[in-house]
């Protein structure tokens, strides 16, 4: 009976001993806990200088990582395929791991080749597991089948034939009226940011004002000149107020073209001088000369378009 219970518990004590060896130790994960996924391509119609591009993806539990030392090394594979460097993302407990492969040579007829099986390694607490990507196979064609290289190539050629005369007189026709209309498009596009503002500025009353003064210029200097310059000063005077101005009202002027408030002196001398002329009242100075207008009413026309 002793003998019974002896063996009965031996038998035990070695169940409970190898329960314990096969159980993971605690916080370590089990090699189940790590899902492998690999996205392929199309397995079929692929050519010299084609590329095959497989995405593997690793959900790793616990404390798994990747031994990057693991990944295959890039450069040729066999007769076939050639391996690009890989590339490797991580998110979080998951790794996605793209391997381009690319056919380096055809082979003569369509035939199967396969892209060799990768082992990767993770590596846990204390020890590391290998990770099999599984082969995967594919089908390739020559380019240019066979039967049509070498000497039956020629049979294969098309004849020569010269591409068709173009017709110069419609295109010539059509180039023409382009450039008619780009012209046209140039003068419009040149009037406005040239001839607008040009024409603007010859109608300024200065601007203008100068260009009757100048006119006068190479005759005598009599009582009928002096009252025709005096009357175009007095008009672009006039224009730029808003109103007729006389030495009584002049402050209108300053008020309404500001600027021109630097020349108050020589503008009120020659409001007294046509006040003289026109109505013979007695003048202050001496008599305004048409070089002394001209230059006042260049004076005053650049202010004015400094003022555009």
């Amino acid at each position: 009976m002793s003998t019974v219970r002896a063996r009965a518990g031996a038998m035990l004590l070695f169940v409970l001993l190898s329960a314990a060896v096969a159980l993971p130790s605690r916080g370590e994960p089990a090699a189940s806990d790590v899902q492998l996924g690999v996205e392929t391509p199309r397995d079929y119609g692929y050519v010299l200088g084609d590329t095959i591009t497989h995405t593997v993806n690793l959900d790793l539990g616990g404390s798994y990582v990747l031994d990057e030392g693991s990944l295959p090394a890039a450069g040729r594979l066999d007769r076939w395929l050639e391996l690009r460097p890989p590339r490797v993302r991580h998110r979080d407990h998951s790794v996605e791991i793209t391997l381009v492969y690319q056919l380096i040579s055809a082979p003569d007829a369509a035939r199967t080749l396969v892209v060799p099986r990768q082992t990767l390694r993770i590596a846990g607490a204390d020890r590391s597991l290998p990770v099999f990507v599984p082969e995967w196979s594919f089908t390739a064609a020559p380019i240019v089948p066979a039967e049509q290289r070498g000497d039956a190539a020629r049979y294969n050629l098309r004849p020569e034939r010269l591409p068709p005369p173009m017709t110069f007189a419609s295109s010539g026709w059509r180039l023409a009226t382009l450039l008619a209309m780009l012209a046209i498009v140039l003068g419009a596009l040149a009037w406005l940011y040239f001839g607008v503002p040009w024409r603007a500025r010859r109608a300024l009353p200065f601007t203008r004002g100068l260009r009757e003064l100048r006119r006068l210029r190479g005759g005598g200097w009599d009582e009928a000149r002096q009252r025709e310059a005096l009357r175009i000063v007095h008009h672009a005077l006039d224009v730029a107020a808003g109103r007729t101005l006389l030495p009584s009202n002049v402050d209108e002027l300053f008020r309404a073209r500001p600027p021109l408030g630097q020349l108050r002196e020589p503008i009120e001398a020659l409001l007294a001088d046509s006040r003289h002329v026109f109505f013979g009242t007695p003048g202050d100075g001496p008599a305004t000369t048409l070089a002394s207008m001209i230059d006042l009413c260049r004076r005053c026309r650049d202010i004015e378009r400094a003022a555009l």
